[in-house]
C-alpha cells in the first residue's frame, strides 16, 4: 500500500497594512522558498476592491491569499510535500504583517492504493 501525504496550513488574521499587487508578487516568492518550495511561474494576481487576491502554483501544490474586508486575510498553504508549520506560521505572520490570529488549522490527509475516496486527517484549530 502506498501512502500520499498532503499538508494544509489555514490562517486567518487582522493585518496592520495591506499588501498592494507588487507586494504580493515579491512576497509570494519569498514565502514559497521559506518553505521549501518549488514554484511553477509567477504568482497570479486579481485586484479586488478590499484588497488583491494571489496565488503562487508549486510543483507540490499552492499557495493563496484572499483580503476579507481591509483589515483581515486568509492564507491557506498545500502541499503534498512536508514542511515545518511554525516556522510557515512565523513567515506568514510576518510577510502579511498580521497583527493578531483569529483562526489557525493544519490538516493532514492521507490517501492510500486501496480505498483513494478515503482518507483520515488531523485538525488542530485555535487563534495564536
Amino acid at each position: 500500500m502506498t501512502d500520499a501525504v498532503g499538508m494544509r496550513l489555514l490562517l486567518d488574521g487582522f493585518v496592520t497594512r495591506r499588501l498592494s499587487e507588487d507586494d504580493l508578487r515579491l512576497v509570494l516568492p519569498r514565502i514559497t522558498k521559506g518553505i521549501g518550495m518549488t514554484p511553477i511561474g509567477y504568482p497570479v494576481i486579481f485586484p479586488h476592491e478590499w484588497g488583491p487576491s494571489g496565488y503562487q502554483f508549486l510543483a507540490e501544490s499552492h499557495i493563496g491569499v484572499d483580503y476579507m474586508y481591509w483589515d483581515q486575510v486568509a492564507l491557506e498553504a498545500f502541499s503534498c510535500k512536508g514542511f515545518d508549520i511554525p516556522e510557515a506560521i512565523a513567515l506568514l505572520v510576518k510577510e502579511f504583517h498580521i497583527s493578531s490570529i483569529t483562526k489557525q488549522a493544519f490538516i493532514t490527509h492521507r490517501f492510500d492504493d486501496h480505498a483513494p475516496a478515503r482518507h483520515g486527517f488531523e485538525l488542530v484549530t485555535g487563534g495564536a
